[in-house]
Formats: C-alpha cells, structure tokens, sequence
C-alpha cells in the first residue's frame, strides 16, 4: 500500500461518515433521527474533551460544567427572560457560550499551575462545585427538578430539520478543531503533552497555551450544551455531574485520544452501546463495562488504533 495510506483511509472515513450521516437526515424515521442527534451533541462534546485530554495531556473532569452552563444560560435567557425567536435563541447561544468561556478560565486560572493527580481532583472538585450550584440554586435553574420550557429556535422543531441543522453545526466544528489540531497551536500543544519540561526549557509558554486549550475546549463544550437544551427542551442537574464528565472521558478513551476522529468513533460506540444493550439484558451497565475494559486491554490505543494495526498488516 502507498505510504499515504493512513491520510488515504481518513479521507475515506470521512467520505463515508458524511454520507452516512446525509443519508440519516435524509432517510431516516423519526426515531432514529433523535438517537442521531443525541448522538451528533453528545460527539461534540466529546471531541472538545479531546483537545484537553488526547491534544494536550490533561484529564480534565469539570468539563460537564462547561456543557452544562452553556445549556443553563441559554436556557435561563428564554425561559426567565424571553430571549425567544431566531435573534434571541441566536443571543443567548453567544452568551451561553461567553459565560463558558469565562468559567472555564477563572477554573483554569486556578487550576493551570498543577498537573497529573493534582489537576484531575481539582477540576473534579470545581466541577462539582458547579453541579451543586445548579442543583440548589432552585428559583433560577429549576434546582433537580429541571429547567424546563426552553423555547428553543423557531422551525427546528421538526426532527429531521433539527438533525440535518445539528449534523451541518458538528461538522463545521469538527473540520475547525481539525484545523486548529493541525496548526502551529496544536501540534505546540502535542509538543506540551509529550514533553513539557523541555518545551518549557526553549521558551513556550506551557501554562498560557494549556490554559487557552483549556478555555476554547469549553466554549465547544458550551455549544454542545446549548444544542443539548434546544433538543431536549430543558436542562437537568446531571448535565453538570462528573458522571457526564466521565461518560465523555470514556467515549474519548474509547475511541482512542492519540486519533483525532477517536471521540467521534467512541462516542458513536458508547451511545449505540446504551441504546441497544439495555434492550437484551437488565444488567447492561455491567456489560457496558465489560466491553470498555476488553477494548482497553486488547486495544490500549482505542478502536481507531485497529484500523493502523490493519494497514501495518496489510503494508507487509
């Protein structure tokens, strides 16, 4: 095989996932089209996770709380403030994602000076911290009973209009953070995650760049949380719990953080993975878990990893 196969089989990938992706919107029954777009929200919110995790070599567990702030100041502006209509569903998806962005950089600020164990229990405490917030701030979030009645934007109530507006979103942002992986910024940032004291050692910034892949992370997470409280009409506690956070982590683990496309990969696993194995057995979480840890050990580097074991193979 050529030696750009491995570019090869990602543009085919690509190819193929988009078409699969225009033929849901296109084909698809209704059902299937609002797995589709839990699925599409739930693999941005992942991918973000990954430029923390895969690109920069930090396990971040506060990232629900970026995902859930964007969805609960969305929400907020619409239910307790009207901003309803194409132009003010447009306003406040902007300041959902502002008020992100500014969370994740006072977390970050205080965050950013420690690293490994240190990084994860703090952020897991912060985002905790955040979760407790939403869940007893009852007169403004709707505290564990929901925030519900979110008015969304008008003419995406229709699921198939929804998904194709959704799958047009997750796309474009998949092809930036792309990009942004593959720029001076992003391989500074593989740089940082491989080794940090040496490129502390010839002058890059390690805490200024980690923190600013903290910080654009969460305002993808914060859209993902917006798109989540438009589908489903109201935003609950558990966005903000680590539980979510983790659920993201696995889907990254899952499919592989060294891959860029991994999380999406993971994501599409883990989610039709719930879908389907609580339809064959009352004990599907512990059959979840099972396949998590057979992937894990049969394949250290995700399910992506496969795919260059098979054109190693097939290179010989």
């Amino acid at each position: 095989m050529p030696a750009s196969s491995p570019a090869r089989l990602r543009h085919v990938g690509t190819v193929l996932v988009l078409a699969a992706g225009l033929a849901i919107g296109v084909f698809g029954r209704e059902t299937l089209l609002v797995q589709a777009t839990d699925i599409l929200i739930f693999a941005l919110f992942a991918l973000s996770l990954n430029l923390v995790v895969g690109q920069s070599g930090m396990v971040s567990m506060c990232h629900a709380a970026f995902f859930a702030t964007g969805g609960y100041v969305f929400g907020v502006l619409q239910v307790k403030y009207g901003w309803t209509g194409v132009g003010g569903a447009a306003a406040a998806a902007v300041l959902a994602i502002a008020a992100s962005v500014l969370l994740a950089l006072v977390i970050g600020l205080l965050i950013i000076r420690v690293s490994h164990a240190y990084f994860i229990m703090l952020t897991l405490a912060l985002g905790q911290l955040v979760y407790i917030v939403i869940w007893k701030w009852h007169s403004m979030t709707g505290g564990d009973d929901g925030l519900i009645g979110i008015a969304g934007v008008p003419g995406l109530q229709d699921a198939r209009t929804f998904y194709m507006v959704a799958f047009v979103i997750v796309a474009s942002c998949t092809a930036l953070l792309f990009t942004i992986a593959r720029s001076a910024f992003g391989h500074t940032l593989t740089a940082i995650r491989d080794n940090p004291l040496r490129a502390a050692f010839i002058g890059v910034p390690v805490r200024l760049f980690r923190l600013a892949a903290f910080v654009l992370a969460a305002s993808f997470a914060a859209l993902a949380g917006v798109g989540q409280a438009i589908f489903h009409r109201g935003m609950f506690p558990s966005s903000a719990s680590f539980i979510t956070s983790a659920d993201a982590l696995v889907a990254v683990v899952l499919g592989g953080t060294q891959w860029f496309f991994g999380p999406i990969v993971g994501a599409i696993t883990f989610k039709i993975l719930t879908y389907g194995l609580p339809h064959l057995t009352d004990y599907w979480l512990s059959c979840l878990g099972i396949v998590i840890i057979v992937v894990a050990l049969s394949l250290p580097g995700g399910l992506l990893s496969l795919v260059a074991r098979i054109d190693s193979r097939w290179r010989k």
